[in-house]
């Protein structure tokens, strides 16, 4: 029979998610600087024994994905892109470990579409054996919806289970200039075109 992840009582302590200052700048350039969804992968690691509740969100990358006003799909580049960019380094894919997307001006709260999402995901991650994943949806008023799916404990854990904080940059101390992050949405994200089949 297979697992089932619950909500239940959040522990003490509670879970806290901790974004570095840069990693956080370059989410709110990407919902800023694109004026439809756009999503992302992040890059997480977990403190041990006493600090497990602890997770430290240190960078964030776009893939290749087409979008629209209210969604953004992988593009049939994505695989390629994350042979080249993401499980040629080990610890990179081991810490691949959180999705998040945009919903432009709109309520932070997941879509049927996002849920859907996010069960095919935490079906996959735990068939292979994954600790946890996180998801993340941010609007440009900067509110957040966070979502941590710990299969350890196998608990699910929502953004008011969530104790969350911006804390200094340590993997890249130096903020990623607004040209860049242009450059790179350019690189990665195509508009869907809407065709009616009426």
């Amino acid at each position: 029979m297979a697992k089932t992840i619950t909500k239940k009582f959040v522990p003490d302590p509670r879970p806290l998610f901790r974004i570095e200052g840069n990693a956080y700048c370059k989410i709110l350039n990407y919902v800023k600087l694109c004026e439809r969804e756009i999503s992302w992968h992040g890059f997480v690691t977990r403190g041990q024994d006493d600090n497990a509740h602890i997770f430290t969100l240190h960078d964030v990358i776009l893939f290749p994905q087409t979008v629209n006003f209210t969604y953004c799909k992988l593009t049939g580049e994505y695989y390629t892109w994350y042979k080249k960019n993401i499980s040629i380094d080990q610890e990179f894919e081991e810490q691949c470990k959180l999705f998040g997307h945009s919903h432009i001006t709109g309520d932070v709260s997941p879509s049927d579409c996002d849920k859907q999402y996010y069960a095919n995901i935490v079906r996959d991650f735990v068939e292979y054996g994954d600790e946890y994943y996180i998801f993340m949806i941010m609007n440009r008023a900067e509110k957040m919806d966070l979502q941590i799916f710990d299969y350890k404990t196998m608990v699910k854990y929502y953004t008011e289970d969530i104790d969350c904080r911006i804390v200094k940059s340590i993997r890249n101390p130096a903020p990623s200039p607004i040209k860049d992050i242009r450059k790179e949405i350019e690189k990665n994200v195509s508009v869907g075109v809407y065709r009616y089949s009426g």
